[in-house]
């Protein structure tokens, strides 16, 4: 779908308004707008090429709130949103090298770094993966062979563990200014934990069923190194980030944050399940009117 000049002007208004430069959270219901955008043009070209009026690389707020707007569009946007950001790999690689380059506030700079490298990450994986849908809800009908499998669930650990990385930064800046996260600045970095932990839930979900599957079809060994990597590393890791998230009574109110268990469950007798399917509720799922 073309989009017009009405859908143009508006989406320049609210993009303005959204990504601004002041150290405070964006407004949701401008977000959901976008979103919704999105919906109706079928689409992000738009947006993707109004981000270099926005000045991203005048303001670490304004990068900041791009990035976490741009996540939330993938994450909940048009189906088309993902092939179209594919483009515009190379313009979040410049908005990397140019952060990198930056020596103020070291501890904001490694969120923005983190965070670009998350979308970079999602956007090639699903580039990767075209049938697995933003969300990362997986149809059970689909069929891969071991192979497959294999060389999903390293991608899928791959991009979870990149996820861990932005949530560490997340607190680590929290921390470094002792800012409170029921603050506006608190708000500002912690909203975008919310789609941090809705895709770690999906994720641990998926990697663990299909991590069921090659247990039926490899040998021990062979799966050894996977499966200590996500139960020894990628397990322990989210089960303290969702348990600290937990803490904080407005990030509680704005998501479902589940509880992982201490131990996997015996991979070499549990038959598997269907997928974890995680129908999108987008673009209404972002309710953050509590931050």
């Amino acid at each position: 779908m073309l989009e017009s000049k009405k859908d143009i002007e508006q989406l320049k208004k609210w993009l303005k308004k959204c990504i601004c430069p002041k150290e405070e959270p964006f407004d949701a219901t401008l977000a959901r707008s976008i979103i919704l955008k999105t919906h109706e043009i079928k689409g992000a070209h738009p947006i993707w090429q109004r981000a270099e009026k926005l000045e991203l690389k005048c303001n670490k707020f304004t990068m900041w709130k791009f990035c976490l707007l741009i996540h939330k569009i993938l994450h909940d946007g048009h189906h088309q949103v993902l092939q179209d950001s594919t483009s515009y790999r190379g313009q979040l690689q410049a908005y990397f090298n140019f952060w990198s380059a930056q020596t103020s506030d070291p501890s904001m700079r490694e969120c923005v770094l983190q965070y670009c490298n998350v979308l970079h990450s999602k956007i090639l994986f699903h580039q990767t993966y075209p049938r697995i849908k933003s969300n990362f809800g997986i149809d059970y009908d689909l069929v891969f062979d071991v192979n497959s499998y294999f060389e999903l669930c390293l991608d899928m650990c791959d991009y979870l563990e990149n996820l861990l990385k932005l949530q560490r930064a997340i607190f680590t800046n929290l921390a470094v200014h002792n800012i409170i996260a029921e603050s506006k600045k608190g708000q500002c970095r912690s909203m975008a934990l919310v789609t941090i932990i809705e895709e770690c839930d999906v994720l641990y979900h998926n990697t663990l069923e299909i991590l069921q599957i090659l247990h039926m079809q490899l040998s021990p060994e062979v799966t050894s190194d996977i499966r200590e990597r996500f139960s020894k590393v990628l397990c322990d890791e989210l089960r303290n980030f969702f348990d600290y998230a937990r803490s904080f009574e407005s990030l509680s109110k704005s998501v479902e944050i589940p509880k992982i268990p201490m131990a996997l469950p015996n991979l070499f007798d549990v038959i598997p399940a269907v997928w974890y399917s995680h129908e999108p509720s987008a673009p209404f799922i972002m309710d953050l009117e509590d931050y």
